[in-house]
């Protein structure tokens, strides 16, 4: 389950793969589309109903930790959502978002060998 969820944030966030050295998504960017938000709360909702289901009476301590942090995280996205989170590029402090810092970032690093095209204006501010 634990593995499940990890490779899909990989698959579904290339960037940060990259980021970590896991170079099978190098020549991928994350879908920044509303549509691929609402496909990543879907799948998110899976995986929490999943772990959700999973009796923890037979795990290790740091297991149900791991489980109980894991539950806490998706339960918190399914709840941000109603903000729109992906809607808002800048935070109430008028800085970037880190997801949009980190993504940007990302474009710029040697490791990373994928293609700007298309990429929305905010990416080419200095100093990102």
């Amino acid at each position: 389950m634990f593995a499940d969820a990890w490779e899909d944030n990989l698959r579904h966030s290339p960037e940060f793969a990259s980021s970590i050295g896991d170079k099978r998504y190098n020549d991928q960017l994350s879908r920044l589309l509303v549509k691929a938000y609402n496909e990543g709360l879907e799948r998110e909702q899976g995986f929490l109903m999943r772990l959700a289901a999973i009796d923890p009476s037979g795990f290790t301590a740091q297991e149900t930790i791991s489980r109980d942090l894991l539950l806490r995280q998706f339960a918190e996205d399914q709840e941000a959502s109603e903000f729109k989170e992906w809607e808002m590029p800048l935070n109430q402090m008028g800085a970037f978002t880190p997801r949009i810092r980190n993504w940007s970032r990302n474009l710029n690093s040697r490791q990373s060998r994928i293609t700007t095209t298309g990429l929305p204006a905010f990416t080419s501010f200095q100093g990102l």
